[in-house]
């Protein structure tokens, strides 16, 4: 299993020597009570239309689609997870690939993340909640093999958003959990829409929010969250004992 751990600059509280973010993850993942698993399908990829009619004219395009993702906590002042172009930990996903077979290669794995019960900020409070933000960055589009430069911005997004998810773990053993959510959009907007978690195989749950660009060129598709116990002895009840979940 790849442990997320943070890259950082070399002195500080926030360096690689003494990372604060490190250390968080690493807690989380020895003591933590929830492991969530990122996913995003991607489902409609479109073309800027001047390569589109290329691509119909059956000339080769080449782009490389990266997948950025920031994850924080709720009340915390660093991030869980940090996959950005910069520093080059991205995922990606190839014109080609998504071309050739898009069900399976449009499937891209983010990033794992653990929950602790522990190291909520407001103890009274029972959810387990943490902030995502995703970009999906415009690619260097190539058009038999040559660099389409003619409406290109660097830096710029295909898509960029970020979204709140708030967490109710089952209050009893068996029971079912309540998950809302809320896109952020131009400001902060809290996690009050409600959405149905499905049951998946192995006690966990599967929580799925589309997104859509609405641009042209652009992408449409879906968040896809795995939520499953993590250390389940370490869950308490509002009782204090422990829960399986």
């Amino acid at each position: 299993m790849r442990l997320p751990l943070a890259c950082r600059a070399h002195s500080g509280f926030f360096g690689i020597v003494n990372s604060e973010e490190a250390y968080q993850n690493l807690i989380r993942f020895l003591f933590g009570d929830v492991r969530v698993d990122i996913w995003l399908d991607v489902e409609e990829i479109r073309l800027p239309p001047e390569v589109e009619q290329e691509a119909r004219g059956g000339k080769k395009v080449s782009a490389l689609y990266q997948f950025e993702v920031l994850a924080s906590p709720r009340g915390k002042l660093w991030y869980l997870t940090r996959r950005t172009a910069e520093e080059d930990s991205v995922a990606c996903l190839t014109h080609e690939e998504w071309t050739s077979a898009p069900k399976k290669n449009g499937q891209q794995f983010l990033s794992t993340v653990f929950l602790s019960n522990r190291a909520r900020v407001n103890k009274k409070r029972r959810s387990l909640s943490y902030s995502l933000s995703l970009g999906i960055r415009v690619p260097d589009y190539e058009i038999e093999n040559k660099l389409w430069l003619n409406k290109h911005y660097e830096g710029s997004y295909l898509y960029r958003n970020s979204i709140v998810l708030e967490l109710f773990p089952p209050a009893v053993k068996g029971g079912k959990w309540k998950v809302t959510y809320g896109w952020q959009d131009q400001g902060f907007s809290p996690a009050n829409k409600e959405i149905d978690p499905k049951t998946i195989r192995g006690g966990k749950i599967e929580i799925s929010v589309p997104f859509n660009s609405t641009t042209t060129p652009g992408m449409r598709g879906q968040l896809r969250f795995v939520v499953s116990g993590w250390n389940p002895d370490a869950v308490m009840d509002d009782a204090g004992n422990p829960l399986d979940i």
